[in-house]
């Protein structure tokens, strides 16, 4: 049985998915609705084409970059489906269920050394540049010219990356020791412990929460702010995107709450569509979509665990979970259809994965922060009050290492060190 809904649908919202007609919760996402209509298969992949469908649905994945109105390289897991909306899927000859270039996987089944192809004549090598030129990369330019977008300029004083438990926490001490608080969370505030049904840390009333979603860290010298102890020629631009078009923050303070990243499981075929990860499975449970009725489930760790019992609650059964050594091997083209486990077939329609978690260090990263290797993951290095090299960035939560009631000790005493 293929994915379905676990709530009515009212007031839809239609759109049109290669031609087909697509319906839409209000305020749901494009890659949502369209699990929930029971596709899966949303594009293929660079170089051999192979199936391609989303695994996170919080925008970590590139499995769900769709063309949509016209525009490239859209994540359909971050877009709110719009009535008449035109949704394509990307990088196929043909269609994403018969793309003729997915001959290539057919043909190099031991896989293709471009560097070294037709190189014996020259004529021919330079004919296969040509061509793989064409087809390389994922989508194609705008089909019309696109207006620009209007980018905004805010001052703040204290900017919070990250609506997770760490980030709400800073956010609470940081505005309760008087600072002017901003933060940025496109999402469910809460993380991961909103999936997981942990206790969720509350919003403070002084704190201004923007939804939108921080893309990166940039300096620019000669626009720093002066007029306080500090005075500095440099600023750190932080970039984010809303619905309206793009942001530029200047933040006398800077507090990176960004989290974790769940990792997959390496097993043959785990890139499949219909293989996705526990976050994934529980973010589809949240918005009320039971994503598959038998459920493989393949790792471990609580994400995992979670994943597993709210499935069994919404009505799916389950399978395992079997570890990364246990010989898998997956069934059907375009999206699971069985597997084997050794010499124990399953009649699956869905593979739901529960890999370790790694820190997202990424845009701590290019505000400044060092970042180093404890031996499983690279964290951003951050005392016990998230001080950094730099006075006036922080780093705090799991992106540092640090979780549960050492990140949130961590995040309070970041929170107020940044008010003073």
């Amino acid at each position: 049985m293929p994915a379905r809904r676990l709530r009515p649908l009212h007031g839809p919202v239609h759109f049109r998915v290669d031609g087909d007609t697509c319906h839409a919760a209000p305020g749901e996402t494009v890659a949502t609705a369209m699990v929930a209509s029971g596709r899966w298969l949303f594009g293929r992949s660079i170089k051999y084409h192979r199936p391609r469908g989303p695994q996170c649905f919080v925008g970590r994945c590139d499995g769900c970059l769709l063309r949509i109105d016209g525009v490239p390289n859209v994540p359909g897991c971050q877009t709110t489906a719009r009535e008449g909306m035109r949704v394509e899927t990307q990088n196929v000859v043909g269609s994403a269920a018969l793309d003729l270039l997915a001959l290539t996987d057919i043909a190099y089944p031991e896989g293709m050394d471009h560097h070294h192809m037709f190189t014996r004549f020259a004529p021919l090598n330079r004919l296969m540049k040509k061509v793989a030129r064409q087809i390389a990369g994922v989508g194609t330019l705008p089909s019309a010219p696109q207006a620009p977008r209007r980018v905004r300029d805010e001052d703040v004083e204290v900017l919070v990356l990250g609506g997770g438990n760490a980030g709400l926490r800073a956010a609470n001490e940081a505005a309760r020791a008087g600072a002017r608080v901003t933060l940025l969370e496109p999402r469910r505030l809460g993380g991961l412990a909103a999936l997981t049904f942990d206790p969720v840390v509350e919003k403070g009333p002084p704190v201004e929460l923007r939804r939108a979603a921080a893309m990166g860290v940039y300096h620019e010298v000669g626009a720093g702010f002066r007029g306080r102890e500090e005075a500095s020629d440099e600023v750190r631009w932080i970039i984010a995107r809303d619905d309206d078009g793009l942001l530029r923050f200047r933040a006398r303070r800077l507090i990176v709450a960004t989290g974790s990243n769940e990792t997959s499981v390496a097993f043959p075929g785990n890139d499949r569509p219909a293989v996705i990860g526990a976050v994934g499975a529980l973010e589809l449970l949240r918005q009320g979509i039971l994503p598959g009725s038998r459920v493989l489930l393949v790792g471990a760790g609580r994400g995992l665990k979670v994943a597993a019992r709210e499935l069994r609650r919404a009505g799916a059964e389950t399978f395992g979970p079997y570890g990364e050594s246990d010989p898998i091997a997956l069934e059907g083209r375009w999206a699971v259809k069985g597997a084997r486990v050794g010499t124990e077939g399953f009649d699956c329609d869905l593979v739901v994965m529960g890999g370790p978690l790694a820190p997202n260090v990424e845009l701590a990263m290019q505000a400044g922060a060092e970042v180093t290797f404890d031996g499983k993951v690279f964290v951003a290095v951050a005392d016990d009050e998230g001080r950094t090299a730099d006075p006036s960035l922080f780093a705090i939560g799991r992106c540092t290492g640090r979780r549960g009631a050492a990140g949130q000790a961590q995040a309070a005493a970041a929170g107020q060190a940044a008010a003073r």
